[in-house]
């Protein structure tokens, strides 16, 4: 009995150990693939995902910039009496360029109209993608607001800013028109409305490139013309 058992004990371990061996074989096979697809991933790393695109100047107002940034040599007059008997003239030099990322139009302005005083102007002008329209802000030593320059489109070859300005009690139409716009230069025209339709102008400029190393701008003036320094409001 003893012989049989021993017998029996070494068959069954005659069969154990081939099928150990194969099983170790195939966890060894297994764990390799394991390890290697472990390893594999460390070295790639974590997956990041894709990196959106950053925002892009819009069409229009490259178109903006590629006509009104740059220096400037200007000249100009105020045609409205009512800011000042007899009107004026006055002269200065402007710049403009491209604001941060190329999102907008950034303009400043010094100038001398002789018995109304020196000029000086600080403008913003972006396109609004919801208006479908140019849009911004004008300061200058003329008032002590910043005005809104209303919603700017190109009809034709110019380029005309509509806008509402509040004068004391009153709230007046405005509009600007930026023409004969070359690489050279431009001419600006702001007037007033009567609220009827009809136009009455009320300050103009003429712009000219200036030579390197000028201090100028373009695109400037946005509701500033109709701000007038306190000792030449409109007569009641």
């Amino acid at each position: 009995m003893r012989l049989q058992r021993l017998v029996v004990i070494g068959l069954a371990l005659s069969l154990a150990t081939p099928l150990a061996l194969a099983l170790a074989q195939q966890t060894t096979k297994k764990d390799g693939k394991a390890a290697k697809t472990e390893q594999k991933s460390a070295a790639q790393g974590p997956q990041s995902k894709p990196e959106q695109s950053a925002p892009q100047p819009s069409d229009e107002i490259k178109k903006l910039a590629r006509h009104f940034v740059g220096r400037w040599k200007v000249t100009g007059k105020v045609l409205d009496e009512n800011w000042i008997p007899g009107g004026a003239e006055g002269s200065g030099m402007e710049v403009a360029r491209r604001g941060p990322g190329g999102f907008s139009v950034i303009s400043d302005s010094r100038m001398d109209f002789g018995k109304m005083g020196p000029f000086a102007g600080h403008g913003v002008t972006y396109w609004d993608a919801s208006k479908k329209a140019y849009s911004g802000f004008w300061c200058d030593a003329w008032g002590p607001t910043c005005e809104p320059v209303g919603e700017g489109k190109w009809e034709g070859d110019k380029l005309v800013f509509t806008a509402e300005m509040k004068m004391g009690d009153q709230t007046i139409p405005t509009r600007q028109t930026y023409s004969n716009i070359t690489r050279q230069g431009f001419d600006w025209l702001m007037e007033s409305g009567d609220g009827k339709g009809g136009w009455k102008p009320s300050m103009s400029m003429k712009y000219e490139r200036a030579q390197r190393g000028g201090r100028g701008m373009g695109m400037g003036h946005g509701a500033a013309s109709d701000k007038k320094p306190a000792e030449s409001a409109p007569k009641q």
